[in-house]
């Protein structure tokens, strides 16, 4: 028997993040797989709903901080007029300097900043 030579063969879990691809294609193969979906229908589930530890508005506070943030805060915006819009942003690749964009309002609204 030949040697492997190279890197040892990624196994497992480990080869699917190597490659998305073959997860993608394990992921089809195994959803549609009648037997595994015959399965899973035949064992009982149990749902853990306990209440929330600081009630209902804490948690939509929560959510809230999480699933509607805004792209551009309005404290970034530094001025709108003639057409343009003028705000600050910060500038990662440079330092984490904080710059000005001076944009038009179209490309400004089609996702022209930083």
């Amino acid at each position: 028997m030949e040697a492997h030579r190279g890197p040892p063969p990624v196994r497992g879990p480990e080869r699917l993040r190597a490659n998305p691809a073959q997860l993608l294609e394990a992921l089809g193969r195994t959803l549609h797989d009648p037997g595994l979906r015959h399965a899973l229908r035949q064992q009982a589930r149990v749902v853990d709903c306990k209440p929330p530890f600081a009630g209902p508005e804490h948690v939509l506070a929560y959510l809230g901080r999480y699933t509607h943030r805004v792209a551009l805060s309005n404290d970034r915006l530094l001025a709108v007029a003639d057409g343009r819009v003028r705000f600050r942003w910060r500038d990662y690749a440079d330092g984490d300097r904080v710059k000005v964009m001076d944009l038009e309002v179209e490309e400004f609204l089609v996702g022209g900043r930083p």
